[in-house]
């Protein structure tokens, strides 16, 4: 009996062994084809992952809501555009802060200037005292975009379909371009207006604009970004490269579309925020590295990516605020 008990313990204990060796594999080929597939350092073990990290900021650390919709850092503040307020995160000490303005604000972006955010609402704009921490209506009924920019002393503003230069307290010029205004965006200190039907490029001094060019054959493109080079980008359900020698589809999505495109000087490539992740299209090997959904974070919709140094703060649709660490390449 007992050396029929031996003989069986043995056998298991063979059994166990090849399974954890299989496992032991299996985890290995995992290990490599991620890191065949992205740009940061991936370790099989835990502790070595000090070059690879993601925070996540939600509610449950403070935060007002869980929908993100843009953020800005000043004097190590992250801001924090939240639909019914602001807030920010100290990266000092890491206190958070909320200012709450009131139900169904409708708020989607934000200007920092001195110590005033200039905030951008489904009702208008509306200005927070950053000193006394307090809100007032700057200009009210106006349905404006997302992303005022700033331009001398003066504040760049979008709606459905005009452009407005603000100033001081009022609106001092401004311009219909007769179509659908999709964005606004300052790509290194030129000003450019994409449209359903094309990119413009906009001289504000005599707030005249310039097709750059036509993109009516292209269907739901909501962002663009410009390379060091010029090079212009289109996010749809595709990466478009539009150059002057036309056009031509870089990645496809099957399951989501683009809403957000970055220009990394870092990195130089192209930061992509969809509808269920965030990743980075690599310029010159013309590869595309997940750096949410295969970790911590699966279907996050980004609203906003904000650079900072080597980190990427991600602004998202119910996940809170992302920051991600030291991207690497191998």
């Amino acid at each position: 009996m007992k050396i029929k008990f031996l003989f069986i313990f043995i056998l298991l204990l063979i059994f166990c062994a090849r399974n954890n060796k299989k496992e032991v594999e299996d985890n290995s080929k995992r290990l490599e084809n991620l890191k065949e597939k992205s740009l940061i350092k991936v370790f099989d073990n835990e502790s070595k992952r000090s070059d690879f990290q993601i925070d996540i900021f939600t509610t449950d650390d403070g935060l007002l809501e869980n929908n993100i919709n843009f953020l800005d850092i000043k004097e190590e503040k992250l801001w924090i555009c939240y639909d019914d307020g602001v807030g920010y995160i100290d990266l000092r000490n890491g206190r958070i802060l909320n200012f709450f303005y009131k139900t169904n604000s409708g708020f989607n972006s934000f200007i920092i200037r001195n110590n005033e955010l200039f905030i951008l609402s489904k009702n208008g704009l509306i200005k927070f005292d950053i000193v006394n921490k307090n809100f007032t209506i700057a200009i009210s009924n106006k349905n404006f975009l997302k992303y005022p920019l700033n331009y001398k002393d003066s504040i760049l503003l979008s709606s459905k379909n005009e452009i407005f230069l603000f100033e001081k307290s009022k609106i001092v010029k401004s311009t219909n371009i007769g179509e659908e205004i999709i964005e606004l965006k300052d790509c290194e200190g030129d000003f450019y207006i994409l449209s359903r039907n094309s990119l413009y490029k906009f001289g504000v001094e005599k707030f005249l604009i310039e097709r750059v060019i036509d993109i009516s054959s292209f269907s739901n493109i909501e962002d663009f970004c410009l390379d060091k080079d010029e090079n212009i980008y289109l996010g749809s359900r595709r990466l478009i490269l539009a150059s002057r020698g036309g056009f031509k589809n870089l990645l496809e999505f099957e399951k989501c579309f683009i809403n957000f495109l970055l220009y990394s000087k870092r990195d130089d490539g192209i930061v992509i925020g969809t509808s269920s992740g965030a990743g980075i299209y690599d310029i010159e090997s013309g590869n595309y590295f997940y750096i949410l959904s295969e970790y911590k974070v699966k279907e996050a919709f980004i609203n906003y990516i904000l650079e900072d140094g080597d980190r990427l703060w991600i602004a998202t649709k119910g996940w809170g605020v992302i920051k991600f660490n030291k991207i690497e390449r191998y």
